[in-house]
Parts: C-alpha cells; sequence; structure tokens
C-alpha cells in the first residue's frame, strides 16, 4: 500500500510554517551590534509589530543567536521570523559554525543577508574590513555543498538582474501585490562578476559622527564622495547594499524587507510610519544605495576623475587568496583617507589599522584552507560541517586565549599608566566568558 500520509503531513506543515529569513552580522563590538538590531526595531511602520527574542547578543569573543519576529497588527500574523547571528571576529571557529548553520535543508541561501558592520569612527579601515569579511565569508561558503552554493549563486543573480532592469520605485514597491516581469538585461560592466551566493549589505553606524570630520578634522566633500564612490565600487561587484544609519535612521527596515524578499501586508504603504525606500547619495550620513539599483554610470556622476575600473580590477587582486595583495587597492584606499585622531574619534574599535594587515593575512588563510578543502571533497555527496562539539571546543580554547591576552594587557597597562582596566571589571569579564563556555560544553 503506498505511503500517503507522510507527503500529506508534510505538505500541511509546509504551508503552515512561518516563513524564516536569515540575517548575519558582522563585526564591531557587541554594543554596536545591538544598537543595529535596535534600528531594525525602530524602523518599521506602526502597523507591523515585533517580537524580539530577550536573549542578549554576542560579546567580543563567541558568536550569538536571537530572533525577531514580524507581525501583522491588523492579521495578527507572522509574516516572517528573522533569525540572527552575530559573529564579533574573524575566526576558523566561527567560520565552521556558520557553515553547519547555512548547510541546513531549510536555508536557502539566496534568503540569507550578510550585514558587515562599520563604525564611523575608523574609516580608514572601512576597506579592509570589507575585504576581511568578504574573504572570510567566502572560506564559510567553501564549506557548504557546491551545488548549494551555485545555485545561491544563480538565483540572487537572476534576480539582480530582473530588479536592475525595471524602474526602482516599483521593484522596491513594499506591498508586492504584482510579479516583477521576466526581463532578464544583461549586467553592464563591473556589476555582480564577483558573486558570493548571498545578499550582501554594508551599514555603517553612528553617522552622526561625521559632522566631526568635517567641522574638526578638516573633511571636505573630496573625502566624503571618494569614500562613498570607492564603496560603491567595490559592492557593486557583489550585488550588495550600502547604507549610513544615524541613530534616527527610518530606512534600515524597507531596505531589508527589499533585501529579503519579505511579503508585506497589503496596503502598508498607506499606513502610518511607512517610510518609501528610496535611493540616496546627497545626505552623506544618510546614504542608501539598493543592490541592483547602482551602476558605474551613476557612481561616475557624483565626482569626476575617479578611477572606477582601476578600483575594480584592484579589488579582484586584494580578494585573491593566492596573492600577497600587491596591486591591489585596500592599501590605496588607507593612504587617501585621512586617518582619524583618537581625541576627536571618541572609544577605538579593537579593529585598530594596526593590526588590518595580520586580519586580511588570517582571513585569506582561512578562506584558502577552506577553499583547499572543498576542492578534496566534491566528489563526496555529503558536506563535512565541524561537529557541535569540535565547535565547543575551539570556543573554549578561544575564551582561554582571551584569558590570557586580557591578563597580559591588564599587566602591560599597569607598567605603562594608561589607563588600566579596573581588576575586578576585568576579572568579571572573564569569569562571564568562562561561564558561558561552560554552558556551552554542557549543550547536547
Amino acid at each position: 500500500m503506498p505511503e500517503i500520509w507522510t507527503p500529506l503531513l508534510q505538505s500541511v506543515v509546509s504551508t503552515k510554517a512561518t516563513p524564516t529569513r536569515t540575517l548575519i552580522i558582522l563585526g564591531t563590538q557587541p554594543q554596536m551590534q545591538r544598537a543595529y538590531i535596535d534600528l531594525i526595531l525602530a524602523s518599521r511602520a506602526q502597523s507591523i509589530s515585533v517580537i524580539p527574542c530577550p536573549e542578549p547578543v554576542a560579546n567580543d569573543f563567541l558568536a550569538a543567536y536571537t530572533y525577531v519576529d514580524v507581525n501583522d497588527v491588523e492579521q495578527e500574523d507572522t509574516l516572517v521570523r528573522l533569525e540572527i547571528y552575530t559573529i564579533p571576529t574573524l575566526h576558523e571557529a566561527h567560520a565552521s559554525f556558520l557553515a553547519q548553520k547555512l548547510s541546513g535543508v531549510n536555508i536557502q541561501l539566496s534568503e540569507v543577508l550578510v550585514t558587515v558592520l562599520l563604525n564611523c569612527n575608523e574609516p580608514q579601515s572601512w576597506a579592509g574590513a570589507i575585504a576581511d569579511w568578504v574573504l572570510y565569508l567566502k572560506g564559510v561558503l567553501s564549506q557548504i555543498d557546491a551545488d548549494k552554493v551555485a545555485t545561491g549563486k544563480d538565483e540572487c543573480i537572476k534576480r539582480f538582474q530582473r530588479l536592475s532592469s525595471q524602474p526602482f520605485l516599483e521593484t522596491a514597491h513594499v506591498d508586492r501585490t504584482f510579479s516583477i516581469p521576466e526581463v532578464v538585461h544583461d549586467l553592464e560592466q563591473g556589476m555582480y562578476d564577483h558573486p558570493l551566493g548571498v545578499e550582501l549589505l554594508v551599514a555603517v553606524l553612528e553617522t552622526e559622527r561625521m559632522e566631526t570630520l568635517e567641522a574638526q578634522n578638516g573633511w571636505t566633500d573630496e573625502e566624503f564622495d571618494f569614500i562613498q564612490q570607492f564603496l560603491r565600487t567595490i559592492l557593486l561587484k557583489h550585488g550588495a547594499s550600502l547604507i549610513y544609519l544615524n541613530s534616527d535612521s527610518d530606512t534600515l527596515f524597507p531596505l531589508l524587507y527589499h533585501l529579503l524578499q519579505i511579503q508585506s501586508p497589503v496596503g502598508l504603504s498607506d499606513q502610518p510610519g511607512f517610510v518609501a525606500l528610496r535611493p540616496n547619495i546627497i545626505d552623506r550620513d544618510k546614504i542608501v544605495v539598493p543592490s541592483a539599483w547602482d551602476s558605474w554610470r551613476k557612481i561616475e556622476m557624483l565626482k569626476e576623475g575617479f578611477d572606477i575600473s582601476g578600483v575594480s580590477a584592484g579589488w579582484e587582486l586584494d580578494l585573491a587568496t593566492d596573492s600577497d595583495g600587491s596591486g591591489g587597492v585596500v592599501e590605496v584606499y588607507e593612504d587617501i583617507v585621512p586617518t582619524v585622531t583618537p581625541d576627536l574619534s571618541g572609544p577605538i574599535s579593537l579593529a585598530a589599522t594596526s593590526t588590518a594587515t595580520q586580519n586580511r593575512r588570517a582571513a585569506k588563510e582561512i578562506s584558502h584552507t577552506y577553499k583547499n578543502h572543498a576542492s578534496a571533497r566534491q566528489t563526496k555527496l555529503e558536506t563535512e560541517a565541524l561537529g557541535v562539539q569540535e565547535f565547543l571546543k575551539l570556543e573554549l580554547e578561544e575564551i582561554s586565549r582571551a584569558d590570557t591576552v586580557l591578563s597580559r594587557d591588564r599587566d602591560t597597562d599597569k607598567q605603562e599608566n594608561e589607563n588600566p582596566m579596573s581588576p575586578s571589571t576585568e576579572e568579571s569579564t572573564i569569569a562571564q566568558l568562562r561561564e558561558m563556555g561552560l554552558s556551552l560544553k554542557m549543550v547536547n
């Protein structure tokens, strides 16, 4: 007798299941990752309610998970669940953890949005930070089944082509009561010629500080325009989006709707608090460049004299895992963009310029290592992902190393009298890390 109940029940479950989207947040300090999530919640329309997970997100050394349920108030229906993973540092254990999650059968890579966070305190480090995280992401994706990654690339590119072939205000129509015509135009030069397999967004936080850059550091339109043109050029190669966010930004939620292809309630655009997604390249602290909107022509129109073809070609050299980066454009960017002095930028994050070269080397090593592993297992039917216990073991080793670094830094600070962290605060931090590590060790 043929089995009829199992397929029937599976069909019912898939019909009733809440749609999910995966959001991966990379970089900066935990408090800025939390601030980014808060901006997502604050920039929604009034007819959309959100139920955030109360769990804290991230710390300086460990990855973390949280989620947000997005609900339609009037229909009392859950539109989507955003599953959010935060990754603070470039570490091999985090890469294996992400690869294991993204390898799940219920996750489509084209519905994954990776966000690289940048700190407005350190504009000179932005290009290097993006290169580091793109290399890191390529290492993660190289651990996933090659067919799945190829499907993700194909779906992302086709969507990019469809969106770039239509007027933006139509494709960004939040109600989505229509279907985008299957019109596919050839991609222009420099467009999506380095696909990753997932959607990519770069977000610059605390852009209020740009007033300080102008007033106290003497920055002019020349610096601001160069940075914008540079970022837009390299992100266009990955089909990525760019957004500048200050404390009252209201465009983040609409942009996520656009990038994650979330089905919105009918009539949402007529609701109080609704903000239409519109590109903005004029207001230096509120830049919005959605995926599939930009082009070389638009980038060159911002300011003449920018070597867009040279930057595009040099970016490929920066991402080559088998090169030393010579001929790349990250160093050129770092030479051109003035360094922000510490007394004007506020607290300096761990991603200091002095460690940029080490970070890039580590990211390339991770990407190159996993690429070799992937090539060696191409004939296998299943993807080899790091086991839970192996992952937790590496996390605990990272905690131990963090303990050593903190202790060494405390001794150094005492010797040099450079505002040492109070022992009680430091010991509390170490104790918290150990406690989290022990609790992780007990999982499964």
